[in-house]
């Protein structure tokens, strides 16, 4: 079988680095992250481009505006009217119980996971984003691609949904190297993975795991 890290070399030089995560700064990582859920990243760009043409893309501005105003700026990327909610909340958590997000940050992992879980808002997906891509902690981040990719790799029986989300994360991460970098990068590598071959309706032929992997391909 072919193994998380042997994948992750493959991948690496099959993709190249992905450059995840896109954005200027810690704030812009958290907002992103939490803007992505349940949309394209092509709309989540819309929508930051706007607060940053507005000069909201920081926790300060976030606290101060509007809801109504922040709603018509992030409307782009869908479910808006949650997405501000979640926003001004953790911005506002941020500012009240650390003022800045560093603060968070180094905190131990643990107590900075279960304190984002406990926002309204934020589940597991997209607190380990912002943990790994912007607090750089060594936390893998688990979405359907993976879920999908592992299922026909063998690495756990069937393909997986986010019920399995901390079973999967745990097995993959006893065989990853305990570094944020390279945990980032395997997350984004598998996502240009599954967008290119391990698509809901895979595309086996020309799939780099399967050449160089010597691996078999899914039976579904």
């Amino acid at each position: 079988m072919l193994s998380p890290l042997k994948a992750y070399e493959i991948w690496f030089r099959c993709y190249g680095p992905q450059g995840w995560w896109p954005a200027d700064s810690t704030e812009e990582i958290c907002v992103g992250a939490i803007l992505t859920q349940n949309t394209s990243w092509r709309n989540v760009e819309e929508a930051i481009a706007a607060l940053k043409k507005r000069g909201w893309l920081s926790l300060k501005a976030l606290c101060e505006i509007r809801e109504e105003e922040l709603c018509e700026a992030i409307r782009p990327c869908g479910f808006y009217r949650q997405k501000a909610r979640y926003l001004k909340e953790f911005a506002i958590s941020i500012e009240r119980g650390f003022k800045t997000l560093d603060a968070l940050f180094e905190k131990p992992l643990k107590e900075a996971r279960n304190w984002l879980l406990n926002r309204t808002g934020i589940g597991e997906e997209t607190a380990d984003s912002i943990l790994c891509y912007a607090g750089r902690h060594p936390i893998l981040v688990i979405d359907n691609y993976t879920l999908r990719i592992g299922g026909r790799l063998g690495w756990w029986p069937g393909e997986w949904d986010k019920r399995q989300y901390a079973a999967a994360q745990r097995l993959l991460m006893d065989n990853l190297p305990k570094d944020a970098t390279i945990l980032g990068e395997w997350h984004a590598l598998a996502v240009a993975h599954a967008k290119a071959h391990c698509k809901k309706k895979p595309s086996c032929g020309s799939c780099p795991l399967l050449i160089k992997g010597q691996t078999h391909p899914p039976s579904d």
